[in-house]
């Protein structure tokens, strides 16, 4: 039987243009507005397996401080919250952002922000995680959003990215691989041309190697096409 596979594309925003915004004279659509409600019932299930491996890398303690960049619903973030973290997240869609509030609470602190420009002093964070955004947004901005995520993690503390792999690839993987294919071509133009880029430039792995950050822990799922990835500063 194949494994089952980690894969979502149906991400958040964390970077206008790259990641669900289309800019009009005036005004600005959230693509993601009407996704948001149905996110976590199809979207949830695939992710489950990363999420708690995630979890497992990095467990929560009372009172540590996380922030998750392109948090979408704030599922990645509720384990946290519930373990007694402080947690705070930013996204660009609106829609998203109103169903994390209510999922996390009146504690968390919820922001419409950048991933490039992240409003947040230096050395705040425990823990800052990204999921499924990297591979979406193009080469220069994926520099600038690990940059800042650097920026605001204490020294001692910790970058965990989940996303696609470059390979290689087990049997299984290559029937994975196959699927995820399908899904960034469908996922239009853009998006297909800054997945594989990001695949050819060694995926978060190399990029996290040219700040300086040194990878602490890996596992991979899917036959080896996505990776949760533990980064230290």
């Amino acid at each position: 039987m194949t494994e089952p596979v980690d894969v979502v594309d149906l991400n958040s925003a964390a970077l206008s243009g790259a990641c669900g915004f289309d800019s009009h004279p005036g005004h600005v659509i959230d693509k993601y507005e009407r996704a948001a409600l149905r996110y976590d019932r199809f979207i949830g299930p695939l992710v489950f397996g990363a999420r708690e491996t995630a979890l497992e890398m990095f467990p929560p303690r009372d009172g540590m401080r996380v922030l998750d960049v392109g948090c979408g619903t704030g599922a990645q973030l509720a384990a946290y919250a519930s373990a007694g973290c402080e947690v705070s997240c930013v996204d660009l869609s609106l829609g998203m952002l109103e169903v994390a509030r209510r999922r996390l609470g009146p504690r968390a602190d919820v922001r419409e922000a950048n991933g490039t420009e992240l409003p947040f002093p230096d050395d705040t964070f425990d823990l800052v995680t990204i999921s499924f955004m990297l591979h979406e947004i193009p080469g220069e901005d994926r520099q600038l959003v690990l940059r800042e995520m650097k920026r605001v993690v204490q020294p001692g503390g910790a970058i965990l990215v989940i996303d696609f792999l470059a390979g290689p690839y087990g049997l299984r993987g290559f029937f994975a691989r196959a699927l995820i294919v399908a899904i960034e071509i469908a996922a239009g133009r853009d998006h297909w041309r800054n997945h594989r880029d990001f695949l050819r430039r060694g995926a978060a792995q190399a990029l996290a190697g040219r700040y300086g950050l040194s990878i602490k822990a890996e596992r991979h799922r899917g036959g080896g096409t996505l990776g949760v990835t533990l980064l230290g500063r």
